[in-house]
């Protein structure tokens, strides 16, 4: 996210800031979208005329391509392992709505592996 209104999105400015919370922070780049993934997202968006921000969910081809590109090809159990030290475990996304956000499929995948449930908070 580019802009002022997103500057606590600054990966190292919310990293400092969890931890003077007392909240520790991981970043799961190999969990990230690719290039060419956020593009048919951005395209699907332009079809239908919504914004990062309005969409209400992702699109099937962001999504089918998100699971094969990337989930698939992601490690669970090193994953699961850099996530077994904490407790609670929160995905922070900026969309409005939790299925318009790659993280939300990231928790399903996760919670389908662990057999735990996944909680929406939105404010």
């Amino acid at each position: 996210m580019r802009g002022s209104a997103y500057a606590f999105l600054n990966a190292t400015a919310l990293e400092a800031e969890l931890g003077r919370r007392g909240i520790a922070y991981l970043h799961l780049k190999e969990l990230a979208p690719t290039s060419a993934i956020r593009d048919a997202q951005r395209e699907a968006d332009r079809t239908s005329g919504a914004t990062k921000r309005s969409r209400e969910g992702l699109s099937e081809l962001f999504e089918a391509k998100y699971m094969a590109e990337v989930v698939a090809r992601a490690s669970l159990e090193s994953i699961l392992g850099r996530l077994a030290r904490y407790e609670h475990v929160c995905f922070f996304c900026v969309e409005r709505e939790a299925r318009a956000c790659h993280r939300s499929l990231v928790a399903t995948w996760i919670s389908e592996q662990m057999g735990v449930s996944v909680v929406d908070i939105a404010v």
